[in-house]
């Protein structure tokens, strides 16, 4: 015996079940909790132990070079992603400024953050959902910045449809196909 269920699903519902499609054909995964970067990049070799800003472990942390100005430390997603907030946790950063920007998928750079954020605690970000690849944080000093740990958060507004779409189909009933 098959079984068989025809659900019909609003477009954006149904996209929240898996993959998206946002913004000019560029496929996104869709998450519903925070999500911890899979690599790093680190253009002018100016950080120290980059893989501790994404170790799930606050305790550990990465380092910039104390003489290195304004370093980027770029954080990657493990896939394209609908994302509308960032959060960090930082050590320390001699109360000095802290940017970052989040990168649009096939596109360019955009700055989400820029000022001072207390030590030893987490930072949110929020800004206006979009599809994103990477993230990248620096510290516009000549000082030194422990960043404890970098994560990707989920668009609220995802969450819910995802809520919505996995109530659909706990209440589907399927029947034997003909």
């Amino acid at each position: 015996m098959r079984l068989c269920a025809t659900i019909r699903v609003e477009p954006a519902i149904a996209a929240a079940i898996g993959t998206i499609e946002p913004v000019d054909g560029v496929p996104g995964t869709v998450f519903d909790t925070w999500a911890l970067p899979v690599n790093y990049a680190d253009p002018d070799s100016a950080w120290i132990d980059e893989n501790y800003a994404y170790d799930d472990d606050i305790e550990s942390f990465a380092i910039n070079a104390w003489d290195c100005f304004g370093h980027w430390l770029e954080l990657i997603a493990g896939a394209p992603m609908l994302c509308s907030v960032i959060r960090f946790y930082n050590r320390d950063n001699n109360g000095q400024e802290i940017y970052v920007d989040v990168h649009i998928t096939g596109g360019a750079w955009v700055n989400v953050a820029m000022g001072t954020y207390d030590a030893d605690q987490w930072h949110e970000i929020s800004f206006a959902a979009m599809n994103i690849d990477k993230a990248r944080i620096k510290l516009n000093a000549n000082s030194e910045l422990l960043l404890g740990e970098f994560q990707f958060g989920p668009a609220p507004e995802m969450i819910a449809e995802c809520a919505v779409a996995a109530r659909l189909l706990a209440e589907t009933t399927l029947v034997e196909c003909s």
